[in-house]
Formats: C-alpha cells, structure tokens, sequence
C-alpha cells in the first residue's frame, strides 16, 4: 500500500479555497485505505479561535484527530501571528525562514505516508525571503502539482500565468480544479472559464466545485474530482 507520493494545491491567488480542497482530497484518499498526511509550509495569520492553522482545517475536513505534536511540528514547521506574505509575517516575528527545514520537514512526511498533501501559501511566485520564492523549492521537489483556479471573472489570466511558470520549471501538472467560493457570478463566465483555460493550456481539468454552504454536499462534489486525480496519480 505503501506509495509515498506527494501532491502540491497550489493557487492562482490567496483565498482561491485551497484549505477546503487539500482537507476533502486527504479525506477521500485516507477512506479508501491511504496512510495520508497534508503539510504547509508556512502559516501566516494563526487564528486565536479553532482551527488555528490551515493545517488544522485540513484534519477538520478529513474528520479526523490531529496527530502527535512531533508530526504537526513537521506538517507545519513555520507558524506567524502576522497575517502577511511569508517573508513579511517571519520578519515580523524576528524569524527567517530556511529552505533547509522545509525540505527536512517535507521529506520526513513523505517517507511516512502514503500519500502527503502539500498546499501552497498564496500563489507560486510568493516570497518565503528577500531572494527566493515558494516555487524554487517546488522546482527542486519536482512536486506534481494540481492548481486550484477561483472560478470567476479575471482567473484565465491569473490560470495561463501560474501554468506557464509550471511549465517552464518543469513540474509536472496533475490538473485544474475549478472552484467557486461566490454566489454572485455570471453562469456563462462560470462556464466559460474552464473550457477556455483547458483550451489554451492544454492542461485537463480535474472538474469543478460549485460554490455551496452545505458541508456534505461537498464530500459528494469532490468524489468525482477525486477519481479523476486517483487515475492521474495512477493508484
């Protein structure tokens, strides 16, 4: 059973619902047996009241626990009160962040686990210093990486760019999920916008994440989207 895979959500953007994605991905894998695990980062803006971390949403959506202190320290090595890019919220704190760690941190997960899910800070190109971004670690990594695309007016831009700049590092590219966090939006837009992306990437889509207040509702959504990553990561 043993797989030992890593899976990156990364985002167009903050606030695209890369959260809720990462916590119903990790649940469906996790009921179908996997040994799974998610990891970020860095945590910007710790929350005073539950869940504290996006790392703790992510066990809340997977029902479950979270696991010993030992491996949270592991699933989210950088932690800031300063709700800020990375870079910003380290200073803020007298801390500097070290590719080192996380790479440390990443690798340990995965050697644990089945299947790890990394989700993103922000967007790609997010700084973690003065010098580098979250992108070159990504590019050292090689992760296989799904983007979460905010379905609404102005994402095909925001899609071709952070596609292109996959593309050019290399990283492999599981797919776009499509996901609206809003009720207002023009239904032809709504369905415009993956046909287009798709179109013009040439990259598939995993399927779509209407927008919904109902929290069983989107297990059901998910399954399919889950599916058609299953067969993408061919387990």
């Amino acid at each position: 059973m043993k797989k030992n895979k890593a899976i990156f959500i990364a985002g167009t953007g903050t606030g695209v619902g890369k959260t809720r994605i990462t916590g119903l991905l990790a649940h469906f894998f996790q009921k179908l047996g996997y040994q799974v695990a998610t990891q970020k980062w860095v945590q910007s803006g710790i929350s005073e009241t539950p869940p504290h971390s996006d790392v703790e949403a992510h066990y809340m959506w997977m029902k479950q626990p979270l696991p010993s202190a030992i491996l949270y320290k592991a699933m989210c090595p950088y932690q800031f009160p300063f709700p800020a890019a990375p870079h910003l919220s380290a200073a803020q704190s007298g801390k500097t962040i070290s590719r080192e760690k996380i790479l440390t941190c990443y690798s340990s997960l995965k050697k644990q686990m089945d299947i790890l899910f990394v989700e993103g800070t922000g967007g790609l190109m997010m700084p973690y210093n003065d010098h580098a971004h979250f992108l070159d670690i990504m590019t050292d990594l090689q992760i296989p990486t799904v983007l979460v695309v905010k379905n609404e007016l102005g994402c095909i831009n925001h899609s071709l760019l952070t596609l292109e700049a996959l593309k050019v590092r290399g990283i492999p590219i599981l797919g776009l999920l499509f996901n609206q966090t809003e009720t207002e939006a023009a239904p032809l837009i709504l369905q415009d916008n993956p046909k287009i992306i798709q179109k013009q990437s040439g990259i598939k889509s995993l399927g779509v994440m209407p927008y919904t207040t109902k929290i069983e509702l989107a297990y059901d959504v998910i399954q399919p989207i889950a599916q058609q990553l299953q067969q993408a990561l061919e387990l």
